[in-house]
Order: C-alpha cells, then sequence, then structure tokens
C-alpha cells in the first residue's frame, strides 16, 4: 500500500510552493509521486530526493516539465546518488490533472518532492 501526502499549496503571485511524500512497498511502475491541476499550471520544476529505507541509500534529482493540453514533455538533470539510481520519472496527464510519476527499483523508498508551478 502506498501512501501520498500532499502539503497545501503556497500561492505566490504566478507560482504556487508544495512539497509531496510517497512511501513505497513494491517495484510498480508509475506510481504518483504528485499531481496538480491541468488547467491552472503550465510548467514545474521539482527537486526530488527518494531514500531506499533497506540499503539507507539516496537518490536526489531535478525535474522539469510542461504540457500543451494534451502532453507532458520531462527531463531529469543534476542526478546525484550515493550507490545506484533509485527510480525512474515519467509524467502524464490524467483526469485533469498532470502527475508526476515513479518506477522504483527497489520495493522500500521514500520520495520527498519540493515543487515550483507557473500558471498557464
Amino acid at each position: 500500500v502506498n501512501t501520498v501526502t500532499p502539503l497545501a499549496d503556497l500561492q505566490v503571485s504566478n507560482v504556487a510552493l508544495a512539497t509531496s511524500t510517497l512511501t513505497t512497498t513494491a517495484t510498480t511502475a508509475d506510481q504518483v509521486v504528485d499531481s496538480w491541476p491541468l488547467a491552472a499550471f503550465r510548467t514545474a520544476k521539482y527537486l526530488v530526493q527518494v531514500h531506499d529505507t533497506g540499503s539507507n541509500e539516496y537518490h536526489t534529482s531535478e525535474i522539469l516539465l510542461t504540457h500543451n493540453g494534451t502532453t507532458v514533455y520531462l527531463t531529469e538533470y543534476a542526478i546525484i546518488y550515493t550507490a545506484a539510481s533509485l527510480a525512474t520519472f515519467n509524467a502524464d496527464i490524467s483526469g485533469g490533472n498532470v502527475r508526476l510519476l515513479t518506477t522504483p527499483t527497489n520495493a522500500n523508498n521514500t520520495f520527498k518532492a519540493y515543487r515550483q508551478l507557473i500558471t498557464v
């Protein structure tokens, strides 16, 4: 069972700031790290930290994404890990929301994400 604990957004002019946490228990593909309303925001920047609680390893990266209303475009960069990559990231649009997705390489991970959004 996965748990996502989103915190309330903080609106600063045309930018929204928020954090989220996802705890995984399986290597299932496309688990939701975070989501936000497609109609309200166009671009997101994430700082993501993954912690493998079994091996006490870490993976940190920045993710930049944007959408055109039907497709999400994503790049991951500034990748740092203590032993090996702990996850891959993807994004999609579902139910009127843009979703940041992950596929962890190990079952027991905690994902923490800090998000900046820019309005449409």
